[in-house]
């Protein structure tokens, strides 16, 4: 039986994986005359390759190759999993790394970041998402995977790390000189606004993330008559699926979070909502998403839609609504396989499509916050949808782009002893605080209305 859990966006320095064991088949169940045709010819050329290659080569770096090249056909996020890689996985639980806490992906060829995390060295410098890494410490990251990446970047705290980042709005290379740190991803923080609103941020889904919620609003409605509750889900790469349809749950009282759809029967699930979990009553909510929401934190956006529970605020989210098993192929090697895609209650495939916001509004940066570039899921070479054809860059493309380090703007990390509160200064939240004000204004009225004519 596999052990499912949303994995977010791509392989980062932070993600937390599940680890499924597969039955073994035997082959001659699997494949038909046709197949065994063409396995014929993986192994003939497994042979040529083998016999005529310049240089000697293992028989299992080559199986390994052939192994890694279909999986990385299918989708972004279909890979095979080596020993040290598979280890790699496992490793990412705690919600504690050392780092600079970035989450990253694979786009034909190129490193992009999908988002930073919260508080950490590269978002503190201002790394944004779907920014390119040309290089670390001068060393070109072209055709690296998103391991190599993740063994590159992460060290032991205070040492320097440099990442050259190319930003799509500027043509020009800009150095970022950074020091890893210990990253703490802290995944639920709150603030009070204007006496009776609830500023929510969750940066990203871990093991307590419920919890940590539930003492915020109790803490926050003991202190207040709440008339608001503003959930903040930008950049937020996901997390654990168990997490996000408890987070869904506070706001929703039945029917199901979301469900997945997959070739196999077992992939078909429903996730209903969890009716003992804790309950938010009786407040209105805003949403805020952009194109960094992804995962886990577009199940939770999308099924306070669905519900009618909140109004969602922002721009179009990420679209990462595919699911990744880890499946062991033995006790020293795995791979990371998508076997199904989630919809939102009412049907919406996550996949691509992400979440609409009811109320459109572009992440503009006036302080805190910064603008989105528009990189999506359906911006990744070969993601899962044959609608969207986006071609592939030839090869004096990609290497256009290395050639185009010949400037480098030198930028330090900025100041983090900001004391102002979390929302100060942002456009968006500014945006959904005069929302919940209208619909409590409009609550006022009506229920004084009904009042006069009650007389």
């Amino acid at each position: 039986m596999y052990k499912k859990i949303l994995l977010i966006a791509c392989i980062s320095l932070y993600s937390t994986f599940a680890i499924a064991k597969a039955e073994r088949v035997k082959t001659e169940e699997i494949l038909d005359n046709n197949d065994i045709e063409s396995a014929k010819t993986i192994m003939n050329t497994l042979r040529i390759i083998k016999e005529e290659y310049v240089n000697p080569i293992s028989d299992n770096k080559l199986v390994e190759y052939a192994i890694n090249g279909m999986l990385s056909s299918l989708d972004p996020h279909s890979t095979y999993l080596n020993k040290e890689e598979a280890s790699e996985l496992a490793m990412h639980s705690s919600g504690e790394f050392e780092g600079i806490g970035i989450e990253v992906t694979s786009d034909n060829g190129l490193i992009r970041v999908v988002a930073p995390i919260d508080g950490g060295p590269a978002y503190n410098a201002g790394i944004k998402s779907g920014d390119y890494i040309i290089s670390i410490n001068d060393e070109s990251t072209y055709g690296l995977s998103t391991y190599d990446i993740v063994q590159k970047i992460r060290g032991k705290p205070n040492t320097p790390i440099t990442l050259t980042i190319l930003r799509e709005d500027n043509p020009t290379p800009t150095e970022y000189k950074l020091h890893r740190e210990k990253v703490t991803i802290h995944s639920v923080n709150t603030s009070i606004i204007e006496t009776d609103l609830l500023y929510i941020r969750i940066s990203y889904f871990y093991g307590n993330t419920d919890k940590l919620l539930e003492e915020a609003i109790k803490k926050a409605s003991n202190n207040t008559s709440l008339k608001g509750i503003i959930l903040d889900l930008r950049n937020n790469p996901g997390g654990f699926l168990e997490q996000s349809v408890k987070v869904a749950s506070m706001f929703i009282d039945k029917g199901n979070v979301v469900y997945t759809k997959g070739k196999k029967d077992m992939n078909a699930v429903n996730y209903p909502v969890d009716k003992k979990i804790f309950k938010v009553k009786n407040v209105p909510i805003v949403v805020l998403i952009n194109n960094g929401t992804a995962s886990a934190a577009e199940i939770v956006a999308g099924a306070l839609q669905d519900h009618k529970k909140a109004a969602i605020l922002g721009t179009k989210s990420f679209g990462k609504g595919s699911v990744q098993t880890v499946i062991d192929l033995d006790k020293d090697k795995a791979i990371s396989l998508t076997t199904a895609l989630y919809y939102t209650p009412s049907g919406k495939s996550i996949q691509l499509e992400g979440v609409i916001p009811d109320i459109a509004i572009e992440d503009v940066e006036i302080k805190k916050y910064r603008a989105d570039h528009g990189f999506r899921e359906e911006n990744i070479k070969g993601h899962l949808s044959q609608a969207i054809n986006i071609k592939r860059n030839d090869k004096d493309n990609k290497t256009s782009i290395i050639d185009r380090i010949k400037k480098k703007i030198i930028v330090t990390n900025q100041n983090t002893d900001n004391k102002d509160p979390l929302y100060k200064g942002d456009l968006m939240v500014l945006r959904a605080v005069d929302l919940l004000k209208g619909i409590n204004i409009y609550n006022y009225n009506t229920n004084a209305l009904n009042d006069r004519n009650n007389e």
